[in-house]
């Protein structure tokens, strides 16, 4: 039992790197939900789209850096 991999520990046979979805590299490094994915799922905005996209980029920003301090602090 112990000189066995655990499940799940080895790629599926056949598996070769380049087998990597669009979306796990498509994303800018920073960013967990880029503006362009966001705005299709909100309805469309009237007026002041430049800010509302500033301040999503801002506000998803503190996500990505939430996430990483938790990361590298424990």
């Amino acid at each position: 039992p112990c000189d066995a991999p655990p499940q799940g520990a080895a790629p599926a046979p056949g598996f070769k790197p380049t087998d990597i979805s669009p979306w796990q590299t498509a994303r800018p490094a920073g960013v967990c939900i880029p503006w362009s994915e966001k705005q299709k799922e909100l309805p469309p905005i009237q007026r002041h789209e430049d800010m509302v996209e500033r301040i999503w980029s801002e506000i998803e920003g503190l996500g990505n850096m939430f996430i990483y301090q938790v990361l590298v602090s424990f």
